[in-house]
């Protein structure tokens, strides 16, 4: 009987901003999926792909509070397969409520207002109140405090070797210092690993492109490690 192929040693470092392009191409690779329910044609085309990768970025430098990447490297090849977008928010935080041709405007605004309300409504801790944002009188909703892994995604060669839970540790060992709760989104593929990381599923939601002209479903659940308090 032939043996099992011994699995790639990796290294996790922090991802540098010139590494920040690879970092999405490998982004759009494990997204696909996902973008093909939100794109009116996909892939995307090359000036689209630029015009994205370069919003991304910028989103990344004006992230308040700023933004913490890991990468896990295999050390063999030196490719990156896995990349980990933590935040801390210490204090509650206050929000306000609230592209590229190829994306399906009408699905690309359910599906990120699906998941950005449900997360809303889980992380709240308290009503919404009334307040001045510019000169617009808006709903402010005050969300807890928390160690929030913003997004992680791995090469699909690389699933199933322990990229992922060792990316886990760094954020889970910040949250039990600080005192607060680890929260995150899976998709429905990935929230048995987070469960057995001792994470419960708080909320699930559901997106069908079929209502929006597209074909297929995905399902997303949000996972925290405690209560917010």
């Amino acid at each position: 009987m032939a043996s099992a192929s011994p699995s790639p040693s990796f290294t996790i470092t922090p991802l540098i901003p010139p590494q920040y392009p690879s970092a999405f191409t490998l982004a759009d690779t494990c997204f696909a999926a996902l973008d093909t329910l939100l794109f009116t044609s996909y892939p995307p085309s090359p000036t689209s792909i630029k015009t994205r990768t370069q919003s991304r970025i910028r989103r990344l430098s004006q992230q308040n509070p700023p933004p913490r990447m890991f990468k896990a490297l295999d050390t063999e090849t030196r490719q990156i397969i896995r990349i980990a977008h933590w935040t801390i928010h210490e204090s509650d935080e206050e929000i306000v409520g609230a592209s590229v041709p190829e994306m399906s405007r009408d699905a690309g605004r359910e599906f990120y207002t699906m998941v950005n309300e449900n997360k809303r409504e889980v992380l709240r801790v308290d009503v919404p109140v009334r307040g001045v944002y510019g000169r617009k009188d808006v709903d402010i909703v005050k969300m807890c405090a928390r160690v929030e892994l913003e997004t992680v995604f791995v090469h699909p060669g690389y699933r199933r070797r322990g990229v992922v839970s060792a990316l886990l540790e760094w954020g889970i060992a910040r949250a039990e210092r600080l005192g607060l709760p680890v929260y995150l989104e899976a998709t429905e593929e990935e929230t048995p690993l987070y469960e057995r990381r001792g994470f419960a599923v708080v909320t699930e939601v559901r997106f069908d492109a079929a209502e929006f002209g597209g074909q297929g479903w995905c399902e997303y659940t949000a996972c925290s490690s405690l209560e917010c308090v």
